[in-house]
């Protein structure tokens, strides 16, 4: 409570703690800022880019084919994929999980499978995409509050500068451009 006066029963703030940091100091502090918001950006970057490359198939017909040789052309016009793989027309087009017909008169719930199985891979798939979109704007948020944030670190730098025109930003804003007088380097 030494550094603490009043005049009149008021609290006078000290004018030792208003400027508490130099000019260096503030730009520094400014640097770390920026590198951090910029570091953040990159992370959410690459995260996007990843989860872009993986989402990259998902929902297209399989690549893979499965390839059955037979003697003759005569053979290969009577073959019937539904007799060879011993299943049901409808689940042909899966490369994966294809149950045989045994399978299913086994479990009387085949009908149910599929559809569920179907509903919870849309569902990761929307959810992915989802992220995904989220991802993309935040690492576009964060590039534009690290450029805002950079030109305020610019403007802090000693040197005469004036205002030259306000530009437009990717989100709308405007964003003042500088323009500053030449020094000579020593």
């Amino acid at each position: 409570m030494e550094n603490a006066r009043t005049k009149d029963g008021v609290h006078i703030a000290s004018s030792t703690q208003a400027n508490k940091y130099t000019q260096l100091e503030l730009l520094l502090m400014k640097t770390q800022d920026v590198k951090y918001v910029d570091l953040k950006s990159r992370t959410e970057a690459k995260k996007a880019e990843r989860l872009k490359q993986s989402l990259h198939f998902i929902g297209l017909a399989p690549q893979a084919k499965h390839t059955v040789f037979v003697d003759s052309a005569a053979e290969a016009s009577k073959f019937k994929p539904s007799e060879f793989f011993d299943t049901p027309a409808e689940l042909l087009g899966r490369a994966y999980n294809r149950p045989r017909k045994a399978q299913l008169e086994q479990q009387q719930a085949a009908a149910a499978l599929p559809s569920t199985a179907a509903d919870k891979a849309e569902r990761r798939k929307a959810a992915s995409y989802r992220e995904l979109a989220q991802r993309t704007e935040r690492h576009q948020k964060l590039s534009s509050i690290a450029s805002k944030m950079s030109l305020e670190k610019e403007v802090m730098r000693p040197g005469r500068k004036r205002k030259v025109a306000e530009g437009a930003a990717s989100d709308g804003s405007s964003i003042p451009m500088f323009r500053w007088k030449r020094e000579r380097k020593r």
